[in-house]
């Protein structure tokens, strides 16, 4: 059996962890197998089920906090454990060092996997990434990320990077108009304009923003409903915000869900007002959905498969945004009397083909 070590900060809900996850569901698992070397002591939410399909979890110190334990501690687990496949999730060459101790300790197959488009890094981390990154880069002999945008600021080219889409079962995210009606009953807002927003509550997804322009919305269609799908450090003060903005009302924290198909059913509209993404797994979903997307001109243009998204410049005013959604409100229901969950398959975008491509570049590469 071939065994591949993911290294990565947690192994919750986010964009590329869920990626992880939807190609390790899909692997024959009496051929190939995933080990989780996460950077962090808590239970972390995909653990349970990770362990439930064979994968061993090593948790190490949290390497933001003690840089020198946690690569003590990760060239140990090296040492006693041998793999010849690693894979390193992250955006900038600081997460280098880890792919060298793999490289040193003996791996042949080593995967750096870029998860975004920039970074909420000061200036100067920044500049280092943009200085270092092609000598760092050496280290690494696979190359992946979600688009173009991603490969760029990652690795500085698109040469040698595989572009491998965020994947997913098309058919569990069609649209249900049963589930929508149930999911709009049980939320009781069975005639109301509902926007929903699903990431987590941090610095670039934006929620600021996202409140401002809801606050706009609001004028324009009283009927409406915010939905904000996750958790996140920075969910205590957008829950401040919706005070200061007396929206107390017309806002709905749902936390994190199992149920996102179901969800995307119930909304007329998702707003994505990102400071910038990899690729933003939400966006494809909700396209495969049916549900028509206003996303920023900072998301890259591959995140456009269908006529659903429609791009805002960030700069323009919350009022611009809000009109721009009010003028979107009717083309729910006729988008969703198209098959976009087909559309997206032949776009490339179905898990089983993607996990193909994956095993080809990972587990069945002529390095090894």
């Amino acid at each position: 059996m071939k065994r591949l070590l993911c290294i990565v900060t947690n192994m919750n809900t986010g964009g590329a962890e869920t990626f992880l996850m939807k190609i390790y569901r899909q692997l024959d698992r009496t051929k190939y197998q995933m080990d989780f070397c996460i950077c962090n002591q808590n239970h972390n939410f995909y653990e349970d089920e990770i362990r439930q399909l064979g994968g061993v979890i090593y948790h190490l110190p949290q390497k933001t906090k003690h840089p020198f334990k946690y690569l003590q501690q990760f060239w140990k687990l090296l040492r006693l454990h041998p793999y010849t496949y690693v894979l390193r999730l992250g955006s900038t060459i600081f997460e280098i060092p880890d792919l060298y101790l793999a490289w040193i300790s003996g791996a042949k197959v080593r995967v750096f996997r870029s998860c975004n488009a920039s970074a909420n890094y000061p200036s100067y981390m920044l500049f280092l990434h943009k200085l270092l990154r092609r000598v760092l880069m050496a280290v690494v002999n696979i190359k992946i990320a979600p688009s173009d945008l991603a490969a760029q600021f990652t690795f500085g080219m698109l040469k040698n990077v595989c572009i491998l889409p965020n994947g997913l079962n098309a058919d569990f995210f069609k649209f249900s108009a049963e589930n929508r009606k149930k999911i709009r009953q049980e939320l009781n807002v069975q005639d109301k304009f509902v926007v929903g927003h699903v990431g987590r509550f941090n610095f670039q997804k934006n929620h600021k923003f996202l409140l401002q322009i809801f606050a706009e919305i609001k004028k324009l269609r009283p009927d409406a409903v915010l939905w904000l799908v996750g958790k996140g450090e920075l969910e205590n003060q957008i829950k401040d915000q919706v005070i200061q903005l007396h929206l107390q009302d017309n806002v709905q924290f749902l936390g994190i869900r199992t149920d996102i198909p179901t969800l995307l059913s119930g909304m007329d509209l998702l707003i994505f007002p990102s400071l910038f993404e990899g690729m933003p797994n939400t966006v494809i979903e909700a396209q495969t959905n049916g549900l028509p997307c206003l996303i920023a001109d900072t998301i890259t243009r591959q995140a456009k498969q269908t006529n659903l998204v429609h791009f805002v410049k960030l700069a323009s005013t919350a009022k611009c945004w809000a009109e721009k959604a009010v003028e979107m409100a009717n083309m729910s229901e006729i988008a969703r009397r198209n098959l976009f969950a087909s559309q997206m398959k032949i776009a490339g975008y179905e898990i089983k083909d993607v996990t193909k491509k994956f095993i080809q570049l990972v587990f069945e590469n002529t390095k090894e």
